[in-house]
């Protein structure tokens, strides 16, 4: 910009009796255009001469410059090619819908016929008829989910519509805890909420249930305890209906806790 301006000189003076180079000649529009009268083609114009190619980026004038030219500055692809013919069409499938049926009624799972025969398996699956193939078999050749050692399976039958408008209430009107306690033992609780659109009256029906308990209950349940953790632990109901009154600060204060002593 100093060189345009042409005050590249005035900010870098001689000193000491030393020169200083001069600021270049500036481009103008009519000097691009006498150049550019060389060149038919743009790559020509910025190859041969890329200082006079960037002053015509920067005045936006190479449209102009090369209007005249034929087409337009621009080099045409060789059009001399031999046109291709397409390909031929690749041979039918031999995965009819009878042959997909007969493939997967060999296995019980859904799982087991995606390892052992993943081609016939991704046909069944765009031809829609996986369900089909499985309807007589148990728990519609879903495999049921492995579960840790010690620790049984939250469905009684391990079938994908377990989770029911019906019993998501049953459990929510039994549940005494959190909702992220109540999330992380059933994960299915949860996503039922979120597909069927349950969870604003989930909150609508845990707030009616909490409001209704009376204070005075509250706070004598409150005085067993030193702190809110046990509180919470030993008497969830009357915790929560603390909670969501918004009166825990006033029956049970919470204590100033100690900063942890940092190990060096």
């Amino acid at each position: 910009m100093a060189i345009r301006l042409g005050i590249i000189d005035d900010i870098f003076p001689s000193h000491q009796g030393r020169r200083v180079m001069k600021s270049p000649k500036k481009w103008t529009v009519s000097s691009l255009k006498e150049i550019s009268k060389k060149y038919d083609y743009r790559s020509d114009f910025e190859k041969d001469n890329k200082n006079a190619y960037n002053a015509a980026c920067v005045y936006g004038i190479v449209d102009l410059l090369f209007e005249d030219k034929p087409n337009k500055g621009y080099k045409r692809k060789n059009i001399d090619k031999p046109i291709v013919p397409p390909k031929k069409p690749g041979r039918p499938s031999r995965w009819t819908k009878e042959k997909i049926i007969e493939e997967g009624r060999k296995y019980n799972t859904r799982l087991e016929f995606q390892k052992s025969c993943i081609s016939g398996y991704l046909n069944a699956v765009r031809s829609g008829c996986l369900d089909e193939i499985f309807k007589d078999k148990p728990n519609l050749g879903y495999q049921k989910p492995r579960m840790a050692k010690g620790k049984k399976s939250n469905t009684a039958t391990g079938h994908r519509k377990y989770w029911t408008e019906e019993r998501v209430w049953q459990i929510a009107s039994t549940w005494q805890g959190s909702l992220t306690s109540l999330n992380k033992k059933y994960p299915g609780f949860n996503r039922t909420l979120d597909r069927q659109g349950l969870r604003p009256k989930l909150i609508e029906m845990r707030s009616r249930m909490y409001n209704s308990v009376p204070r005075e209950q509250i706070e004598a349940d409150a005085k067993k305890y030193a702190c809110r953790t046990e509180f919470r632990e030993q008497s969830p109901r009357t915790y929560w209906a603390a909670y969501y009154q918004n009166i825990l600060d006033e029956v049970l204060p919470e204590k100033k806790r100690r900063k942890p002593k940092v190990k060096l």
